[in-house]
């Protein structure tokens, strides 16, 4: 299945520093915003989580000061949580106050990005993504596109206690390897080849217009030898302008010249 527009995400998971988001779109994916990323030769924009920390020692916060992503090393996560570490002789803890997301701020906030997105995707290593279990619960209840994958060992049937959640009819679960890449195709976008995208304009209305404009012009005649035999077909006599033609760059021709003019019949 081929979809015409980038598909918004969500990646549900367990947070973690080096998770699998990162290992997929670079260490700064959940806080650099809505991006849109290459994946498995197709493009998909990431639409969340926006975590309020990554385990690592550092809170998300609702905007840094490019001094501060400096400081930290290109990193906008970078109030460290532990007191020993903070940098409050500069910034002090007014600052953390006012910038730092508490977890009812965080929860909304992910409950609205998934709102947001076109499906949710869940990577589960473990059984103790709490989070990720109530997120995948309020997807089915919003109807939203679920698509799961159970990374663990290929012999045997990883997480069977976790059965309520992914053997619902809403979702759609893959097993693999953990560490192995699996996403879904029909998430993917990826941009159609010439040879589609002509295809599809000649059975489009646009085209369909322009043909009749042509033989409407040539007076329902071959331009070359002025017969019918077999139907008019309108040729293409250059592509400088494909898909927004000039009656200049086409024309009309009877089956038998037109036949010339290829290997194969084309649909015109």
């Amino acid at each position: 299945m081929r979809i015409n527009r980038i598909k918004r995400v969500y990646f549900a998971g367990k947070v973690k520093k080096h998770g699998y988001r990162q290992s997929w779109f670079g260490e700064r994916v959940m806080s650099d915003g809505h991006q849109i990323y290459d994946l498995l030769g197709g493009k998909v924009e990431y639409g969340g989580p926006f975590a309020i920390s990554c385990d690592h020692g550092c809170w998300h916060h609702e905007s840094v000061p490019h001094a501060l992503v400096d400081l930290w090393g290109g990193h906008t996560c970078g109030l460290k949580s532990n007191r020993a570490t903070m940098k409050d002789d500069i910034y002090g803890d007014e600052w953390s106050n006012n910038f730092r997301v508490d977890s009812k701020d965080a929860i909304d906030r992910c409950l609205t990005q998934i709102d947001n997105s076109d499906a949710v995707y869940a990577y589960i290593e473990g059984r103790d993504c709490y989070g990720t279990l109530f997120e995948l619960g309020y997807t089915v209840a919003k109807h939203i596109p679920l698509f799961i994958c159970l990374a663990g060992p290929s012999h045997k049937k990883p997480y069977s206690d976790l059965w309520f959640s992914y053997e619902h009819d809403c979702a759609t679960v893959k097993e693999c390897e953990n560490g192995t890449l699996w996403f879904p195709e029909e998430l993917l976008y990826r941009e159609k080849t010439f040879k589609e995208k002509y295809h599809e304009y000649l059975l489009s209305s646009e085209w369909k217009k322009i043909r009749t404009a042509k033989v409407k012009e040539a007076g329902g005649r071959c331009q070359m030898c002025n017969g019918k035999e077999g139907g008019i077909k309108v040729h293409h006599r250059t592509y400088d302008n494909i898909f927004n033609e000039k009656l200049s760059d086409l024309i009309a021709l009877c089956e038998p010249r037109h036949l010339k003019f290829h290997d194969i019949e084309y649909v015109s």
